[in-house]
């Protein structure tokens, strides 16, 4: 399955291979071209997560996070 939405904060077409795994409301994704950290909603519409939200998952998840968007900012250098 494959999900395709459009980034909240660019506008870049985003797409999502599942690989046979369920899709879920909260999942989070950073946008490969802005690094917008994002999460998914119960109409699987995604959506810019908030400095509320992030404060609220786990640090380790915090972390991944942050090193996505280094990894994207610093890709784009």
């Amino acid at each position: 399955m494959t999900l395709q939405n459009n980034c909240p904060q660019c506008g870049s077409v985003l797409i999502t291979a599942t690989f046979g795994k369920k899709i879920n409301e909260g999942d989070l994704s950073v946008c490969d071209k802005c690094a917008t950290m994002l999460y998914l909603n119960s109409a699987n519409k995604l959506l810019i997560l908030t400095i509320s939200e992030f404060n609220k998952l786990e640090p380790e998840t915090q972390r991944e996070l942050n090193e996505l968007v280094y990894n994207i900012v610093n890709k784009h250098k």
